[in-house]
Protein backbone atom coordinates (compact mmCIF):
# COMPACT_ATOMS: atom_id res chain seq x y z
CA UNK A 1 0.00 0.00 0.00
CA UNK A 2 1.83 3.19 -1.25
CA UNK A 3 1.71 6.31 0.52
CA UNK A 4 -0.38 8.96 -1.48
CA UNK A 5 2.24 12.21 -1.46
CA UNK A 6 2.21 13.01 -5.02
CA UNK A 7 -0.37 16.14 -5.54
CA UNK A 8 -3.26 15.67 -7.20
CA UNK A 9 -5.58 18.64 -8.71
CA UNK A 10 -8.37 17.00 -9.37
CA UNK A 11 -8.45 16.05 -6.12
CA UNK A 12 -8.41 19.97 -4.84
CA UNK A 13 -11.21 20.23 -7.92
CA UNK A 14 -13.03 17.53 -5.70
CA UNK A 15 -12.90 19.36 -2.31
CA UNK A 16 -14.13 22.92 -3.84
CA UNK A 17 -17.05 21.14 -5.49
CA UNK A 18 -18.19 19.80 -2.68
CA UNK A 19 -17.76 22.89 0.03
CA UNK A 20 -19.87 25.04 -3.10
CA UNK A 21 -22.52 22.10 -2.89
CA UNK A 22 -22.54 22.71 1.22
CA UNK A 23 -23.12 26.20 0.58
CA UNK A 24 -25.50 25.97 -1.92
CA UNK A 25 -27.96 23.69 -0.21
CA UNK A 26 -28.12 25.94 3.61
CA UNK A 27 -28.82 29.09 0.89
CA UNK A 28 -31.22 27.26 -1.49
CA UNK A 29 -33.12 24.98 1.62
CA UNK A 30 -35.15 28.28 2.44
CA UNK A 31 -36.72 28.62 -0.66
CA UNK A 32 -36.99 24.78 -1.34
CA UNK A 33 -39.58 24.70 2.14
CA UNK A 34 -41.43 27.82 0.83
CA UNK A 35 -44.95 26.63 -0.40
CA UNK A 36 -45.45 29.52 -1.71
CA UNK A 37 -42.89 29.29 -4.21
CA UNK A 38 -43.96 25.53 -4.99
CA UNK A 39 -43.64 24.79 -8.80
CA UNK A 40 -42.58 27.86 -10.28
CA UNK A 41 -39.17 27.90 -11.69
CA UNK A 42 -36.82 29.20 -8.33
CA UNK A 43 -38.31 26.22 -6.80
CA UNK A 44 -37.38 23.95 -9.56
CA UNK A 45 -34.06 25.58 -9.54
CA UNK A 46 -33.93 25.35 -5.83
CA UNK A 47 -34.17 21.80 -5.67
CA UNK A 48 -31.93 21.25 -8.77
CA UNK A 49 -29.33 22.86 -7.15
CA UNK A 50 -30.26 20.74 -3.64
CA UNK A 51 -29.83 17.51 -5.89
CA UNK A 52 -27.08 18.47 -7.56
CA UNK A 53 -24.95 19.90 -4.50
CA UNK A 54 -26.47 16.11 -2.51
CA UNK A 55 -23.17 14.25 -3.23
CA UNK A 56 -21.22 17.22 -1.28
CA UNK A 57 -20.61 15.34 2.15
CA UNK A 58 -20.68 12.07 -0.09
CA UNK A 59 -17.31 13.78 -2.04
CA UNK A 60 -15.31 14.72 1.19
CA UNK A 61 -15.76 11.16 3.03
CA UNK A 62 -14.65 8.81 -0.48
CA UNK A 63 -12.15 11.58 -0.93
CA UNK A 64 -10.86 11.26 2.58
CA UNK A 65 -10.98 7.65 2.13
CA UNK A 66 -8.81 7.80 -0.68
CA UNK A 67 -6.14 9.41 0.93
CA UNK A 68 -6.15 7.98 4.87
CA UNK A 69 -6.46 4.67 3.51
CA UNK A 70 -3.29 4.52 1.77
CA UNK A 71 -1.45 5.89 4.22
CA UNK A 72 1.21 4.45 5.92
CA UNK A 73 1.47 5.56 9.63
CA UNK A 74 1.71 4.86 13.18
CA UNK A 75 -1.26 3.98 15.33
CA UNK A 76 0.84 7.17 17.48
CA UNK A 77 0.50 9.46 14.45
CA UNK A 78 -3.04 8.47 13.24
CA UNK A 79 -4.66 9.59 16.73
CA UNK A 80 -2.57 12.56 16.66
CA UNK A 81 -3.64 13.74 13.45
CA UNK A 82 -7.34 12.50 14.89
CA UNK A 83 -7.33 14.80 17.58
CA UNK A 84 -5.41 17.42 15.45
CA UNK A 85 -7.51 17.57 12.57
CA UNK A 86 -10.98 16.55 13.83
CA UNK A 87 -11.24 16.72 17.98
CA UNK A 88 -10.35 20.34 18.26
CA UNK A 89 -12.55 21.48 15.43
CA UNK A 90 -15.53 19.56 16.65
CA UNK A 91 -15.06 20.88 20.15
CA UNK A 92 -14.25 24.52 19.92
CA UNK A 93 -16.82 25.10 16.97
CA UNK A 94 -19.85 22.84 18.76
CA UNK A 95 -19.45 24.98 21.98
CA UNK A 96 -19.18 28.03 20.16
CA UNK A 97 -22.49 27.31 18.02
CA UNK A 98 -24.04 26.32 21.31
CA UNK A 99 -23.23 29.65 22.46
CA UNK A 100 -24.32 31.50 19.13
CA UNK A 101 -27.36 30.18 18.47
CA UNK A 102 -28.62 30.90 22.17
CA UNK A 103 -30.62 33.55 22.85
CA UNK A 104 -30.13 36.05 24.01
CA UNK A 105 -26.39 35.48 23.38
CA UNK A 106 -24.47 34.35 26.60
CA UNK A 107 -22.35 31.53 27.77
CA UNK A 108 -24.16 28.40 28.25
CA UNK A 109 -24.55 26.58 31.51
CA UNK A 110 -21.87 23.97 30.98
CA UNK A 111 -24.02 20.76 32.79
CA UNK A 112 -25.42 17.38 31.31
CA UNK A 113 -27.32 18.98 28.47
CA UNK A 114 -24.63 19.71 26.89
CA UNK A 115 -22.46 16.71 27.01
CA UNK A 116 -26.25 14.95 25.80
CA UNK A 117 -25.91 17.06 22.87
CA UNK A 118 -22.45 16.32 21.86
CA UNK A 119 -23.16 12.36 22.47
CA UNK A 120 -26.66 12.53 20.83
CA UNK A 121 -25.06 14.13 18.02
CA UNK A 122 -27.27 17.24 17.97
CA UNK A 123 -24.31 19.66 17.01
CA UNK A 124 -25.71 21.75 14.62
CA UNK A 125 -23.78 21.08 10.87
CA UNK A 126 -20.87 20.03 12.60
CA UNK A 127 -22.36 16.15 12.39
CA UNK A 128 -20.14 15.99 9.50
CA UNK A 129 -17.28 15.71 12.08
CA UNK A 130 -18.85 12.87 14.22
CA UNK A 131 -18.29 11.06 10.84
CA UNK A 132 -15.09 11.51 10.48
CA UNK A 133 -13.84 11.34 14.15
CA UNK A 134 -15.30 7.31 14.05
CA UNK A 135 -13.67 7.09 10.57
CA UNK A 136 -10.34 8.59 11.60
CA UNK A 137 -10.33 6.18 14.67
CA UNK A 138 -11.47 3.37 12.27
CA UNK A 139 -8.83 4.37 9.68
CA UNK A 140 -5.54 2.55 11.18
CA UNK A 141 -7.97 -1.05 11.72
CA UNK A 142 -9.01 -0.64 8.20
CA UNK A 143 -5.63 -0.05 6.61
CA UNK A 144 -4.18 -3.32 8.54
CA UNK A 145 -6.90 -4.97 6.79
CA UNK A 146 -6.57 -3.67 3.36
CA UNK A 147 -2.75 -4.08 3.16
CA UNK A 148 -3.02 -7.88 4.51
CA UNK A 149 -5.83 -8.49 1.74
CA UNK A 150 -6.55 -8.64 -2.06
CA UNK A 151 -8.18 -6.44 -4.29
CA UNK A 152 -11.60 -8.50 -4.28
CA UNK A 153 -11.05 -8.65 -1.02
CA UNK A 154 -11.41 -4.78 -0.34
CA UNK A 155 -14.58 -5.02 -2.88
CA UNK A 156 -16.33 -7.19 -0.96
CA UNK A 157 -15.95 -5.19 2.04
CA UNK A 158 -16.94 -2.04 0.45
CA UNK A 159 -20.10 -3.60 -0.83
CA UNK A 160 -21.02 -4.61 2.32
CA UNK A 161 -20.29 -1.46 4.30
CA UNK A 162 -22.26 0.36 1.25
CA UNK A 163 -24.99 -2.25 1.64
CA UNK A 164 -25.04 -1.97 5.64
CA UNK A 165 -25.29 2.25 5.35
CA UNK A 166 -28.20 1.85 2.64
CA UNK A 167 -30.31 -0.33 4.41
CA UNK A 168 -29.85 1.11 7.62
CA UNK A 169 -31.00 4.32 6.12
CA UNK A 170 -34.23 2.44 4.53
CA UNK A 171 -35.35 0.62 7.04
CA UNK A 172 -35.63 4.13 9.09
CA UNK A 173 -38.31 5.10 6.89
CA UNK A 174 -39.77 1.94 6.49
CA UNK A 175 -40.14 1.48 10.16
CA UNK A 176 -40.92 5.36 10.09
CA UNK A 177 -39.24 6.00 12.82
CA UNK A 178 -35.18 7.05 13.08
CA UNK A 179 -33.07 5.43 15.28
CA UNK A 180 -31.12 7.84 18.15
CA UNK A 181 -27.88 9.02 17.44
CA UNK A 182 -25.01 8.82 19.30
CA UNK A 183 -21.34 9.78 18.62
CA UNK A 184 -20.21 5.96 19.14
CA UNK A 185 -21.59 4.56 16.04
CA UNK A 186 -23.19 7.45 13.92
CA UNK A 187 -19.67 6.90 11.29
CA UNK A 188 -20.67 3.18 10.69
CA UNK A 189 -23.65 3.95 7.99
CA UNK A 190 -20.95 5.98 5.96
CA UNK A 191 -17.98 3.94 6.23
CA UNK A 192 -18.57 2.04 2.83
CA UNK A 193 -18.36 5.55 1.83
CA UNK A 194 -14.38 5.81 3.30
CA UNK A 195 -13.80 2.20 2.06
CA UNK A 196 -15.26 3.32 -1.30
CA UNK A 197 -12.92 5.77 -1.80
CA UNK A 198 -9.85 3.63 -1.31
CA UNK A 199 -11.01 1.05 -3.55
CA UNK A 200 -12.77 3.13 -6.32
CA UNK A 201 -10.23 6.08 -6.12
CA UNK A 202 -7.59 3.12 -7.22
CA UNK A 203 -9.15 2.69 -10.67
CA UNK A 204 -10.59 6.14 -11.84
CA UNK A 205 -7.48 6.76 -12.98
CA UNK A 206 -7.75 3.61 -15.36
CA UNK A 207 -11.50 4.26 -16.15
CA UNK A 208 -12.19 3.51 -20.23
CA UNK A 209 -15.37 4.44 -20.87
CA UNK A 210 -17.15 6.99 -19.00
CA UNK A 211 -20.89 6.30 -20.42
CA UNK A 212 -21.82 3.84 -17.85
CA UNK A 213 -20.81 6.25 -14.75
CA UNK A 214 -21.94 9.05 -16.55
CA UNK A 215 -25.44 6.98 -17.09
CA UNK A 216 -26.05 6.29 -13.61
CA UNK A 217 -25.12 9.36 -12.32
CA UNK A 218 -28.18 11.53 -14.65
CA UNK A 219 -30.25 8.42 -13.10
CA UNK A 220 -29.21 9.34 -9.56
CA UNK A 221 -29.70 13.18 -10.25
CA UNK A 222 -33.46 12.36 -12.02
CA UNK A 223 -34.22 10.53 -9.00
CA UNK A 224 -33.25 12.90 -6.41
CA UNK A 225 -35.14 15.77 -8.58
CA UNK A 226 -38.42 13.20 -9.00
CA UNK A 227 -38.56 12.42 -5.38
CA UNK A 228 -37.84 16.16 -4.11
CA UNK A 229 -40.98 17.08 -6.02
CA UNK A 230 -43.23 14.44 -4.61
CA UNK A 231 -41.89 15.12 -1.00
CA UNK A 232 -43.27 18.78 -1.33
CA UNK A 233 -45.92 17.91 -2.93
CA UNK A 234 -47.11 15.84 -0.80
CA UNK A 235 -46.72 17.90 1.73
CA UNK A 236 -49.18 20.02 0.58
CA UNK A 237 -51.53 17.83 0.97
CA UNK A 238 -51.35 17.04 4.25
CA UNK A 239 -48.72 14.06 3.34
CA UNK A 240 -45.52 13.34 5.15
CA UNK A 241 -44.38 11.08 2.03
CA UNK A 242 -40.83 10.30 2.88
CA UNK A 243 -40.43 11.44 5.73
CA UNK A 244 -39.94 9.43 9.03
CA UNK A 245 -40.39 10.68 12.54
CA UNK A 246 -37.42 11.46 14.47
CA UNK A 247 -35.50 12.07 11.05
CA UNK A 248 -34.12 15.51 10.16
CA UNK A 249 -34.48 15.04 6.51
CA UNK A 250 -36.92 13.21 4.08
CA UNK A 251 -35.55 10.12 2.64
CA UNK A 252 -34.09 11.21 -0.79
CA UNK A 253 -32.22 14.17 1.03
CA UNK A 254 -30.43 11.31 3.20
CA UNK A 255 -26.30 10.94 1.95
CA UNK A 256 -26.85 7.35 2.25
CA UNK A 257 -29.88 7.47 0.37
CA UNK A 258 -29.85 5.33 -2.89
CA UNK A 259 -30.74 8.13 -5.35
CA UNK A 260 -27.74 10.26 -3.72
CA UNK A 261 -25.82 7.17 -3.73
CA UNK A 262 -26.47 6.68 -7.39
CA UNK A 263 -25.15 10.17 -7.67
CA UNK A 264 -22.00 10.53 -5.18
CA UNK A 265 -19.73 7.07 -6.12
CA UNK A 266 -19.93 7.89 -10.03
CA UNK A 267 -19.08 11.34 -9.79
CA UNK A 268 -16.40 10.70 -7.20
CA UNK A 269 -14.83 8.85 -10.32
CA UNK A 270 -15.37 11.14 -13.17
CA UNK A 271 -14.21 13.52 -11.00
CA UNK A 272 -10.98 12.19 -9.85
CA UNK A 273 -10.69 10.87 -13.19
CA UNK A 274 -10.58 14.12 -15.25
CA UNK A 275 -7.56 16.24 -16.36
CA UNK A 276 -8.92 19.37 -16.11
CA UNK A 277 -6.16 20.90 -18.63
CA UNK A 278 -8.42 24.10 -18.92
CA UNK A 279 -8.38 24.89 -15.20
CA UNK A 280 -4.59 24.42 -14.54
CA UNK A 281 -3.61 28.04 -16.01
CA UNK A 282 -1.94 29.58 -13.61
CA UNK A 283 -4.20 32.17 -11.30
CA UNK A 284 -7.22 29.85 -11.87
CA UNK A 285 -4.82 26.49 -11.06
CA UNK A 286 -4.01 28.45 -7.64
CA UNK A 287 -7.41 29.72 -6.23
CA UNK A 288 -8.89 26.35 -6.57
CA UNK A 289 -5.69 25.27 -4.51
CA UNK A 290 -6.21 27.96 -2.34
CA UNK A 291 -9.95 27.20 -1.80
CA UNK A 292 -9.75 23.72 -1.90
CA UNK A 293 -6.89 24.49 1.04
CA UNK A 294 -10.00 26.65 2.94
CA UNK A 295 -12.47 24.12 2.33
CA UNK A 296 -12.42 22.84 6.09
CA UNK A 297 -12.45 26.14 7.50
CA UNK A 298 -15.23 27.15 5.49
CA UNK A 299 -17.15 24.63 6.66
CA UNK A 300 -16.83 24.92 9.49
CA UNK A 301 -17.80 29.05 9.26
CA UNK A 302 -20.17 29.16 6.88
CA UNK A 303 -23.23 28.98 8.67
CA UNK A 304 -21.77 31.91 11.49
CA UNK A 305 -21.73 34.14 8.50
CA UNK A 306 -24.88 32.99 7.14
CA UNK A 307 -26.67 33.89 10.36
CA UNK A 308 -25.19 36.94 11.06
CA UNK A 309 -26.41 37.99 7.53
CA UNK A 310 -29.96 36.95 8.33
CA UNK A 311 -30.39 37.78 12.22
CA UNK A 312 -29.21 41.35 11.48
CA UNK A 313 -30.87 41.90 8.44
CA UNK A 314 -27.70 42.69 6.59
CA UNK A 315 -29.27 41.31 3.22
CA UNK A 316 -32.16 41.87 1.80
CA UNK A 317 -33.94 39.46 -0.30
CA UNK A 318 -33.74 41.05 -3.99
CA UNK A 319 -36.31 40.05 -7.20
CA UNK A 320 -36.14 37.83 -8.81
CA UNK A 321 -34.83 35.07 -6.12
CA UNK A 322 -32.02 33.77 -8.65
CA UNK A 323 -30.47 37.06 -8.49
CA UNK A 324 -30.51 36.85 -4.91
CA UNK A 325 -29.36 33.56 -4.15
CA UNK A 326 -26.10 33.44 -6.16
CA UNK A 327 -25.11 37.31 -4.53
CA UNK A 328 -25.73 35.66 -1.27
CA UNK A 329 -24.04 32.85 -1.95
CA UNK A 330 -21.68 34.89 -3.09
CA UNK A 331 -21.32 36.86 -0.22
CA UNK A 332 -20.90 33.76 2.38
CA UNK A 333 -18.45 31.91 0.00
CA UNK A 334 -16.19 35.37 0.12
CA UNK A 335 -16.78 35.95 3.82
CA UNK A 336 -15.88 32.53 5.61
CA UNK A 337 -13.06 32.22 2.83
CA UNK A 338 -11.66 35.80 3.61
CA UNK A 339 -12.04 34.21 7.48
CA UNK A 340 -10.39 30.90 7.29
CA UNK A 341 -7.69 32.44 5.03
CA UNK A 342 -6.81 35.24 8.24
CA UNK A 343 -7.44 32.71 10.95
CA UNK A 344 -4.97 30.01 9.20
CA UNK A 345 -2.42 32.41 9.62
CA UNK A 346 -2.96 32.91 13.57
CA UNK A 347 -0.35 30.45 15.55
CA UNK A 348 -2.15 28.63 17.85
CA UNK A 349 -5.75 30.19 16.97
CA UNK A 350 -5.62 27.92 13.72
CA UNK A 351 -5.93 25.13 15.68
CA UNK A 352 -9.86 25.89 15.63
CA UNK A 353 -9.87 24.46 11.95
CA UNK A 354 -7.62 21.57 12.13
CA UNK A 355 -4.76 22.85 11.31
CA UNK A 356 -1.17 21.80 12.99
CA UNK A 357 1.83 22.92 14.48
Amino acid sequence: MNKKASYIFSADVIRVIAIFGVLSIHIVDAINRRPDFFGDISWWAGITIDALSRISIPLFILLSGYFLLHKDESLTRSLKRTATRIFIPLLFWFLFYTWWYSRPLSLPNFDSSLVANLFSVNVYHLYFLIIMLGLYVTAPLLRTYLRATQRTDHKKLMILLLAVGILEVIGQYVLQRCSMDNIFTYWIPYSGLFVAGFVLGNEAQSIKNTKPLLIMYALGLIATIGFSYLHYLSLLNGINFLGSDGCIAYYSDYYMSIPVFLMSLPAFMLLLHFKYHFLQKKYVAATIRSLSKASFGIYLSHLFILQILDHYNLFDPISPTWIYIIIKWLTILLLSYLFTVIVMKLPFVNRILGVSE
